[in-house]
């Protein structure tokens, strides 16, 4: 007959001597730990049977539906940037589809801003726009310039702040669109220059950015994903607008007071193109949402 666990001092069957791959302790019994499994199971399935008429009643909508763009972000007019500012004879780089595939979206727009009135030399000549638009998906997470510079190889230079511009007539509360500001150094020359190997202490970039989600502005995730997660809206979006300023070389970049002067003037003549033409304006479109659910058939979700 074979014997059976040994003991140890405690009382209790000393380990690794226990049948292989038993999950069920020696005062559990198999047939009641599979009662609770099951039951488990039912909690889960009626849960899930009613969820949907519990949201209904209570008008709640886990699921959002895409708010579509009025037109894509590619088509905009840069015509309408005239006379101040016109586009940079180079274009950014084309963005590949590995990159795509990790940005999350195919709608986005990159210009290259040049502002007329400044000598080529101004690091503040040209104005490198990245606008990225997001909808339709079951978990929008923004991708922040925090992380996606520091995996191209910059470092921070101080902790980001939140700074309010003037921009009146774009729906911002007291006419003040708030951006969120970043300034960075190149890894590699900050650590040389720490040594006093480096001599070049040129001005890293200085990243701006800040969202529109629902007809409402935000400068981090956790302020998005708290308007995109309100139960009772049925639709949900997001567009992230990023700014950064260079000379017309893209050798020089602006400073982080300089780049705050400078984003005023732009983002007065860019932000009211991107909401005239491209966003839906958020009240009338959520204002007759239940008409145009009922004429499309759309699932409430």
């Amino acid at each position: 007959m074979r014997a059976g666990p040994e003991p140890t001092r405690s009382g209790v069957a000393a380990p690794g001597r226990e049948h292989p791959g038993c999950a069920v302790g020696p005062h559990l019994r198999p047939g009641r730990a599979s009662a609770r499994f099951y039951a488990c199971v039912v909690i889960l399935l009626a849960t899930a049977a009613t969820i949907e008429a519990t949201s209904r009643w209570l008008g709640a909508h886990f699921r959002k539906l895409p708010v579509p763009l009025k037109k894509p972000l590619a088509a905009m007019n840069k015509d309408r940037l005239a006379p101040e500012y016109g586009i940079h004879v180079v274009p950014p780089a084309t963005i590949d589809e590995d990159t795509l595939e990790s940005l999350g979206t195919h709608e986005y727009l990159r210009w290259n801003i040049v502002d007329r009135t400044r000598e080529h030399g101004d690091p503040l000549c040209v104005a490198n726009v990245f606008v990225t638009y997001y909808t339709g998906k079951p978990d929008m997470v923004p991708h922040v310039p925090d992380e996606c510079m520091a995996a191209a190889g910059f470092d921070a230079v101080a902790a980001p702040t939140t700074e309010p511009i003037d921009v009146p007539g774009v729906g911002a509360p007291d006419g003040k669109v708030p951006l969120r500001v970043l300034t960075f150094r190149a890894a590699q020359r900050q650590r040389l220059a720490e040594i006093g190997r480096a001599s070049d202490q040129s001005v890293g970039p200085t990243a701006m950015y800040f969202f529109h989600t629902n007809g409402r502005y935000a400068t981090t995730r956790n302020q998005v994903r708290y308007i995109l997660g309100d139960l009772f809206e049925r639709y949900a979006y997001y567009a992230k607008i990023e700014v950064s300023f260079s000379d017309y070389s893209f050798r020089k970049n602006a400073g982080r007071e300089e780049s705050l002067a400078a984003a005023g003037p732009l983002l007065r003549k860019l932000l009211p193109i991107l909401l005239s033409d491209h966003l839906q304006d958020w009240e009338t479109w959520t204002a007759d949402a239940a008409a145009r659910a009922e004429s499309v058939g759309e699932d409430e979700g």
